[in-house]
């Protein structure tokens, strides 16, 4: 815990500040009375490919990139690889996304945490940043996608968040309440997983109104935790 703890610039009085906060959710999306069938992989990539690009416009470039830019693997050997990852691949300037699917509303919001990272990855080159940084981006792609599908995609929208919701509460819930308890024991061991309850809290705030610079100095490496937490008031 110590060591998490500094990597990203923070106290244990700090994290518990920010674990504290009750960040707004977004609004219901709609459900479309005609269920749409779930696209395969490549489908599926440029499908949230262009709801982040409704939704995220200060990173149209970007998000371009990455959508066509991106080696992507949605049936890898799962005895190998059982979960989705993304990496920078520095000897050939290049990222991977490792994603299995399972032709289900769930497939939309790990392909948009995939599409986070590696749109992060393409934005960085693979520079290194403190894990709770890279998924506030993950999350941020995953909190954007059933809103721009709204309009794109009806069909697919209200089961997205639906998905996703899943997905927030084991955030905000259990996780949140194991990190908090890991920070009365400063020699707790490291679990990856204490980086995502703060990064789904700044990812909901980077959802507000006028944080598009801040969103998009995000990605670009561009912002410490404690520099994201100061513009968030977080």
């Amino acid at each position: 815990m110590r060591d998490w703890l500094a990597l990203h610039g923070m106290t244990a009085q700090g994290c518990a500040r920010l674990l504290a906060t009750e960040p707004p959710l977004p609004e219901p999306v709609a459900h479309s009375d005609t269920a749409a069938e779930w696209p395969d992989g490549p489908a599926l990539w440029a499908l949230v490919a262009r709801a982040l690009t409704h939704r995220l416009p200060e990173l149209t470039p970007e998000i371009e990139r990455t959508a066509g830019a991106t080696v992507l693997n949605f049936a890898p050997d799962r005895a190998r690889h059982p979960k989705p990852f993304a990496l920078y691949i520095t000897e050939k300037s290049l990222v991977y996304v490792s994603c299995p699917l399972s032709r289900s509303a769930a497939d939309l919001a790990i392909a948009a945490h995939e599409f986070g990272h590696a749109l992060q990855l393409h934005c960085i080159a693979g520079a290194a940043l403190a894990p709770v940084l890279r998924e506030t981006c993950a999350f941020l792609a995953e909190e954007m996608v059933p809103p721009g599908l709204a309009d794109l995609s009806p069909g697919h929208a209200g089961a997205a968040a639906d998905a996703l919701a899943g997905h927030r509460a084991r955030n905000l819930g259990a996780m949140r309440q194991r990190l908090q308890a890991c920070l009365a024991r400063p020699g707790a061991a490291y679990d990856y997983s204490w980086n995502y309850p703060p990064a789904r809290i700044l990812a909901l705030l980077l959802l507000q109104e006028g944080t598009g610079a801040v969103r998009r100095a995000v990605f670009h490496g561009e912002k410490s935790l404690a520099d994201l937490r100061r513009d968030l008031h977080a």
